[in-house]
């Protein structure tokens, strides 16, 4: 007899009902053709014939749908069979790390937080662009290189498919290096691209990210991911060709997790902005400190040792108004970058991170905390962003001459932070002429922080120094602003003035008798140290 086989269309013959395909070696789908005909006097009649054929091209039919129907259910269940990325299957996708991530406290991670995903919108997007790998991705390089954003993160993380669809109604946002790298590697899973996520690695002495949370790139790897890459597209560097880590699947969504928590909580632009005092503590809502620490401390469990993850959980904890907590991690990247700096030696050093931002932050905080026992230190080691605070420092050893030096170091510059630092300063010596000079600084801090209270009194205490009297008087009724008892404090401030102009007063005659005597006597008055 003749059989054939839907399943591999092989044509054999075989005398025994369920036979097995010699070729493909399956029972089922086996359709008897034609049986062995013993001598008749004539053919099957055309309609006959028809009719074998007809079944047969019906079971074949069945055959091909059924394993079309069967491709469908494994492409619904599979998490992304064809996908050309690292991530697409354990122990580095995202449903393994996110399993991970909510054995940490409970944080259940929507498939909205998927960093490693490739939406339609990235698919459009690539259309765009060209549709070839070197169209695509060098668009990519182009329009993010204006639009790196250095800072801490602010508002809610833009996965690929926001920053996607932004920049299909042309509207391209600044986004962040880590951003920017994961909507390379959806790119590069739409166009079958092998692709992974890298984090750059500095020499010492390079500029790495300026709050420590690391530079990423999107890397190729045409040969394989054991292999090197082979292109790599750093965000945030103009470095050539960056030194660059491969990070595993729980890695990147620790990195996405922290930055995640930080725009959600963010405080400051800048980091020498937290040594501006306040009038209450900083904090966050309720929902945003519960967002926030969910996923620091998600972030902490699936990648503990990663410094960019610490560094983010320094800042998200600053922001919190933990600042001790803050100041002791700070401590701990200074620590563990010098120690495997000292293991390197002979060889060459690379890192995520600079030392010189790292110790700065330690120094900073430190003062934040008001235990500043390690900022000198610090301070030896970090960059000129911080040497400002060689104002507190002086000021903490009361010494005149080097809180003099640190106040002629202060650059030229408008920002909040610099003011203050040359008011406490400035303060501090009491030199007349110096108070004058900085009565500028305390009244455009005071316009930058309406109603802050610690501003108005640094202003107040200027003039009160500076025999602005009258000011000082216009300025009672904002000072007391809020007070349960207002007229007491406008009776007690109004006679505080009236007490300080007329001892300013009689300190003016007695300062001219003395200058008269001098210029008598030839005896130079004796002047005092203010520190002391």
């Amino acid at each position: 007899m003749k059989w054939v086989c839907t399943n591999c269309g092989n044509h054999f013959e075989n005398e025994e009902a369920g036979a097995r395909c010699p070729e493909c070696l399956r029972r089922n789908g086996i359709i008897l053709v034609e049986k062995e005909k013993a001598p008749r006097a004539g053919e099957s009649s055309g309609p006959e014939k028809n009719a074998r054929r007809l079944a047969l091209i019906m079971a074949i039919s069945a055959a091909v749908i059924a394993v079309g129907v069967a491709m469908i259910v494994l492409l619904l269940v599979s998490p992304d069979p064809r996908s050309s990325s690292r991530y697409a299957s354990p122990p580095d996708d995202f449903a393994t790390a996110a399993a991970r991530a909510k054995e940490a406290g409970g944080l259940d991670l929507p498939a909205g937080e998927n960093p490693f995903s490739a939406p339609a919108a990235v698919g459009d997007l690539v259309k765009k662009w060209g549709g070839s790998a070197d169209a695509v991705f060098a668009r990519l390089e182009d329009t993010a290189k204006p639009l790196v954003n250095p800072g801490l993160p602010s508002g809610p993380f833009l996965m690929p498919q926001a920053l996607a669809t932004a920049l299909l109604k042309d509207q391209p946002p600044r986004a962040t290096p880590l951003e920017w790298a994961l909507l390379g590697h959806a790119m590069a899973v739409r166009l079958n691209q092998p692709v992974a996520i890298s984090l750059l690695r500095v020499p010492v002495g390079t500029s790495a990210h300026p709050w420590g949370l690391g530079l990423y790139a999107t890397a190729l790897f045409g040969n394989g991911f054991e292999k090197p890459a082979t292109r790599i597209l750093p965000f945030g560097t103009d470095a050539g060709t960056p030194e660059a880590r491969q990070l595993s699947g729980p890695e990147v969504l620790a990195v996405v997790l922290s930055q995640t928590a930080l725009g959600r909580v963010s405080c400051v632009q800048r980091p020498m902005e937290l040594i501006l005092p306040r009038d209450k503590p900083r904090t966050a809502s309720d929902d945003d400190a519960r967002y926030a620490s969910q996923r620091l401390q998600a972030a902490a469990h699936l990648a503990p040792d990663l410094p960019v993850v610490k560094a983010a959980a320094v800042w998200g904890h600053v922001c919190l108004g933990m600042h001790r907590k803050a100041r002791g991690l700070a401590e701990a990247l200074v620590s563990e970058f010098e120690m495997l700096q000292q293991k390197a030696t002979g060889g060459s050093f690379s890192h995520e991170q600079d030392l010189r931002r790292l110790a700065g932050f330690s120094a900073l905080i430190q003062f934040v905390d008001g235990a500043p026992t390690g900022a000198v230190e610090a301070l030896e080691k970090a960059d000129a962003d911080f040497a400002p605070l060689a104002i507190p420092v002086a000021i903490s050893a009361q010494d005149t001459g080097k809180l003099q030096a640190a106040l002629a170091g202060l650059p030229a510059s408008d920002l909040p932070e610099i003011r203050y630092l040359r008011l406490v300063g400035t303060l501090m010596i009491r030199d007349k002429a110096a108070m004058q000079a900085a009565l500028p600084d305390a009244r455009a801090l005071s316009g930058a922080y309406p109603g802050a209270k610690w501003a108005l009194q640094m202003l107040f205490t200027l003039l009160m120094a500076t025999d602005g009297f009258d000011e000082a008087r216009a300025l009672i009724p904002t000072i007391i602003s809020g007070a349960p008892n207002a007229g007491e404090l406008t009776t007690d401030l109004r006679n505080l003035i009236d007490q300080a102009e007329a001892r300013a007063k009689s300190a003016a005659e007695a300062e001219k008798a003395a200058a008269e005597s001098a210029a008598t006597t030839g005896t130079p008055p004796k002047l005092e140290d203010p520190m002391k």
